[in-house]
């Protein structure tokens, strides 16, 4: 977490509000949010998920999708959104094996690419953070491979500008498959303050 420069200074603080369809509201503090994605870490590393793998999630605006996103780079593994209905497609030009949802799924991951010589480099900041799909409005839609040191600039520039702290609420309107969700949510995440989002 460490290479995104994630603010857990205030352990207690709000990290996630999710304003659910019949206008309630869940929320978790950033130590709990701390906690469950410790969990998803140490569960990739019980699957014996082999080095420089994409991990797909299914897309779905939940407070675990970011416990999930969070335990899955603490794993040292790059991340993808996928949408259920182009399933097959997303997860073979992520080049991912492994699939993180809230909902079975009965896809095989048996046909899938390696994604090692994207990721092959011993540098933390050149890896692989996070892998998306362009909207395809040039033509045809590309996989675009984003590393940290392609983030981390945008994210600290944000949070300098804005000038964020832990008494602020970012409110996501975006799709998690758009990167402006993923933008929003390392703002909120390196700043310490609230994302808040539409529940699916």
């Amino acid at each position: 977490m460490e290479k995104l420069g994630i603010n857990f200074k205030n352990l207690d603080a709000t990290c996630l509000i999710n304003l659910k369809g019949d206008l309630s509201t869940e929320t978790m503090s950033y130590k709990d949010l701390l906690k469950e994605s410790m969990k998803v870490t140490l569960a990739i590393e019980e699957f014996d998920v082999p080095k420089e793998s994409t991990i797909s999630i299914l897309d779905r605006k939940s407070s675990s999708l970011v416990a999930l996103t969070l335990g899955i780079l603490e794993a040292n593994f790059s991340f993808c959104y996928v949408k259920e209905d182009d399933l097959r497609l997303d997860l073979i030009d992520y080049n991912s094996r492994f699939l993180f949802s809230e909902t079975p799924t009965d896809f095989k991951l048996d046909i899938v690419r390696n994604l090692t010589n994207f990721n092959d480099t011993d540098n933390p900041m050149l890896k692989i953070c996070y892998a998306i799909k362009t909207s395809g409005t040039s033509g045809t839609k590309k996989t675009v491979h984003v590393t940290y040191s392609s983030i981390l600039p945008n994210i600290t520039s944000l949070q300098r500008i804005f000038q964020l702290d832990q008494s602020d609420v970012i409110l996501s309107m975006s799709p998690i498959s758009f990167d402006p969700f993923i933008a929003d949510l390392f703002l909120a995440l390196h700043s310490g303050c609230a994302l808040m989002f539409i529940d699916n």
